[in-house]
């Protein structure tokens, strides 16, 4: 699907123009490598990634062959295409669980949540943790939609048992073990905070302060956290347009 998709953020009221959106990304690479992408757990970007991670054995694979097959890409898109011309509906379809499967569904991730505050009593597992409940239902709905052409579609217990089975034994799992090689943003001690708010100007937008908290070593998760604590003592007043007004 190639279009232009604009992305309105709650900050600032900013916009980002991605072109040629897709519905998923997937890729592969090792344990180390996400960390390129996402560099940072602590922003909400890794949360809302399903994770795999494995071992393969060690073993010499020919470098020799007499044919060249298509690439992946070629593959893949060919098979994006079957699936589309296949499955595509241009009429607007619903999708419900059934109570019971939600109660099933509320239990199973309740019981998680209460093992991780034991266990792993961090924020980011928790966020995986509501992210992959979400995912739950995602990938049921789609199961559902590859299964009955209805217009209606409630999802079966075939199906949502699948996707619970998935998301809760599988994908949540490898999401936690790869969280915890993941780096830990750095708090930003109080002397920084100090200097960057001595370095604020008069007015300033949350760009201008985010860029200030960068040179100074904040991060933004925590640069956007100490503004909202000036809000909250009256050392800076939000005004519209995503303006800030300083008050030494």
């Amino acid at each position: 699907m190639d279009c232009i998709h604009w992305c309105k953020r709650k900050t600032d009221d900013e916009f980002t123009e991605i072109s040629n959106s897709r519905f998923s990304f997937l890729t592969t690479g090792t344990p180390d490598q996400v960390k390129k992408l996402i560099p940072s757990a602590e922003d909400g970007l890794y949360s809302r990634f399903l994770f795999y991670v494995f071992s393969i054995p060690y073993e010499w694979r020919s470098t020799f062959t007499q044919e060249v097959g298509d690439s992946m890409d070629v593959i893949l898109s060919k098979v994006g295409q079957l699936f589309y011309s296949k499955y595509k509906n241009d009429e607007e379809r619903t999708f419900a669980l059934t109570p019971a499967q939600g109660k099933k569904l509320d239990n199973t991730f309740e019981n998680i949540l209460e093992e991780i505050k034991k266990e792993t009593p961090c924020e980011e597992a928790i966020s995986v943790l509501f992210r992959h409940g979400l995912m739950t239902f995602k990938i049921a709905m789609i199961f559902s939609a590859l299964e009955s052409k209805d217009q209606k579609i409630l999802c079966t217990d075939k199906v949502f048992d699948l996707s619970l089975k998935l998301i809760s034994e599988v994908f949540l799992d490898n999401s936690l073990e790869q969280l915890k090689r993941m780096p830990k943003a750095t708090v930003a001690s109080p002397s920084k905070h100090k200097k960057l708010f001595d370095a604020l100007p008069k007015e300033f937008n949350r760009k201008k302060a985010i860029d200030l908290a960068k040179e100074i070593g904040i991060s933004q998760r925590s640069a956007d956290g100490y503004l909202k604590t000036l809000q909250d003592q009256g050392k800076i007043i939000k005004q519209k347009h995503g303006l800030y007004i300083k008050f030494s």
